[in-house]
């Protein structure tokens, strides 16, 4: 199904679901219409996108990590995608706002529970990769 149909078909979903809310679903229908092929556009030129190595893609994980106190936790979870650009590998989680301000994500990150756990685990998980294949 091509991004139209899964859009539109979301949509009609959601009206049969949100009747008395279909003005507010056609507007953001309409959002959605006219922004993503902008959106599609911009990152198919993009120099990270055109280099990149997908690594991994919706990866789920299950990574023991041990704690200072010695005790083993696991961590678990779904990566979106770990991409190669270069020599360096990147960890592309997606998030979903409703206003998008760059600054304040970028600070959040820092802090973000989620996006630290992630890490770790991706950490963790390299490293046992690299002694497997003798990296």
């Amino acid at each position: 199904m091509n991004w139209q149909e899964g859009l539109k078909a979301y949509c009609q979903e959601l009206c049969r679901k949100y009747q008395t809310q279909q003005t507010q679903i056609q507007h953001w229908y309409d959002v959605c219409r006219t922004q993503f092929p902008i959106y599609i556009e911009y990152w198919s030129e993009h120099p990270d996108v055109k280099s990149r190595v997908p690594l991994l893609q919706e990866e789920t994980f299950r990574v023991p990590y041990e704690l200072p106190s010695g005790r083993e936790v696991i961590l678990r979870g779904k990566w979106d995608s770990v991409d190669r650009v270069g020599k360096d590998i990147y960890l592309m989680e997606n998030k979903s706002k409703g206003d998008i301000d760059e600054e304040l994500l970028q600070r959040q990150l820092t802090c973000d529970l989620q996006t630290m756990l992630y890490i770790t685990a991706l950490t963790r998980y390299s490293e046992k990769w690299r002694v497997h294949r003798g990296v």
